[in-house]
């Protein structure tokens, strides 16, 4: 059985220690994770190379909270995070290959979460209708 490379793609700070556990998991699962986390400085632009990352792997994995995340001002006139840019790449099927699996974690809507990283609360990304958009349509 040959070895997958999965992507994991979320917002970072807030999602660190979620990220991690999922980082854990697929090296016991001897995968090959492509993550931000293994990034070292690079010429690309991010939204550039995470794109190209999610490309070269077979798997996606999405992690979504309450933050939309960061919205490049270059070549981007969607207006859209790199997460989301990330997740639409992986839906895209390539030169003969298939859109890549996708494994989609959610956290649920009702739990607690640091008001920090709630664009509801800090008025980020349209006060969160950003991230409630991209939720709803992760959802389906």
């Amino acid at each position: 059985m040959a070895t997958k490379r999965v992507y994991l793609s979320s917002t970072f700070v807030d999602l660190k220690d979620f990220r991690d556990k999922v980082l854990e998991r697929l090296r016991r699962a001897q995968s090959v994770a492509v993550a931000m986390e293994y990034y070292a400085a690079f010429d690309d632009r991010p939204a550039d190379k995470c794109l190209a990352d999610v490309a070269s792997c077979q798997i996606y994995v999405g992690i979504l909270a309450k933050r939309y995340g960061y919205v490049p001002d270059e070549n981007n006139p969607e207006r859209l995070s790199i997460t989301e840019m990330e997740y639409r790449r992986a839906c895209e099927p390539g030169d003969d290959e298939p859109a890549l699996e996708r494994l989609m974690f959610q956290l649920d809507p009702d739990e607690p979460w640091r008001d920090r990283f709630n664009d509801k609360v800090t008025g980020d990304n349209e006060a969160g209708a950003r991230i409630d958009r991209f939720r709803a349509e992760v959802s389906k």
